[in-house]
């Protein structure tokens, strides 16, 4: 008997608190049966009972318990135009992105990006990250570009109707942007990949960019490719032939003062009682005595022993 009393009487405070309940409007932002505060994406802009209106296609709000149509803004990769009165949102197109939200328009990718066609991604299109980097060996693209191609080819790269950019082959070059094809260098001239000029080879020079390249003198050398000039043979050296690039030191024993030799017949012998000099250009009496030991380099130690140990006084 006491049980169902006390049942009757919950039963009775339940519907209490309902009608309580149902005979108080709910506030701004708040609707349904508990005013429950409108979820995102929702808004209630009058009071009382009726449940919270949703924000039309890519709007949102920012929090819950919005009061106003007005909270509703254009998500991300959107921007905001008025319609009769009515702010509605409008997807970026190709090209451009939108990294806040209820901005006023779309925002082109800078100059070094592109977009592809791409389908519209919210997610996507609402960051920077939308917007991709040129791919190599290109540089600027206009802003708001949408494709690859729009990217500018490098100079020391070529681009064939329909094809990627790719850097010039070693041998080649091109010196401006958007070059349909790269040029081979001319004779005895080399480059590597990605060249905008050509250099001569060593053993090769020229007297000015674009000439032709000539061959070094035999009594002269260039080591290494580059615009530099021949330089003549130094003071105890020749250079006979091509057939190697550096010049030859005299023989040991032998010296030679001119430059620009072109022979070893002109590497002179040293007479007796002498040794050639460091630089092969003379030759130098031998010491009246003489101890290997205090000569630190031992080549040099050697080729004055060689020279002068029958003239050494002991």
């Amino acid at each position: 008997m006491h049980a169902t009393n006390r049942s009757r009487g919950y039963e009775r405070l339940v519907l209490l608190a309902c009608l309580v309940l149902a005979n108080r409007a709910c506030q701004l932002g708040h609707g349904g049966s508990f005013c429950h505060p409108c979820g995102i994406g929702r808004f209630k802009d009058v009071t009382g009972h009726g449940i919270c209106n949703g924000c039309l296609s890519d709007a949102t709000t920012l929090q819950t318990g919005s009061t106003s149509r007005s909270q509703c803004l254009c998500i991300p990769g959107t921007s905001t135009y008025m319609l009769m009165g009515l702010a509605l949102c409008a997807r970026c197109t190709e090209g451009k992105f939108q990294a806040s939200y209820g901005a006023a328009s779309c925002d082109n990718c800078p100059s070094g990006k592109y977009t592809g066609v791409r389908t519209f991604n919210a997610s996507e299109q609402g960051s920077e990250d939308f917007c991709l980097s040129c791919p190599a060996n290109t540089g600027n693209s206009p802003p708001g570009s949408l494709f690859a191609s729009d990217c500018t080819c490098n100079a020391g790269s070529s681009r064939p109707v329909g094809a990627l950019c790719s850097s010039c082959e070693a041998g080649t070059y091109s010196t401006s942007t958007n070059s349909l094809t790269c040029t081979p260098c001319q004779d005895n001239a080399w480059s590597p990949v990605a060249s905008t000029r050509c250099e001569c080879k060593a053993d090769w020079m020229t007297t000015a960019a674009g000439q032709p390249c000539t061959q070094c003198g035999i009594s002269m050398f260039k080591l290494l490719p580059g615009d530099v000039a021949c330089e003549k043979c130094g003071v105890g050296k020749y250079r006979a032939d091509h057939n190697t690039l550096a010049c030859t030191p005299c023989a040991a024993g032998k010296h030679n003062a001119a430059t620009s030799a072109n022979s070893a017949s002109m590497c002179l012998p040293c007479p007796p009682g002498t040794f050639t000099s460091d630089d092969g250009s003379k030759c130098v009496v031998c010491p009246k005595s003489y101890a290997a030991s205090v000569l630190t380099d031992a080549f040099v130690a050697q080729k004055v022993f060689t020279a002068c140990v029958e003239f050494v006084e002991l």
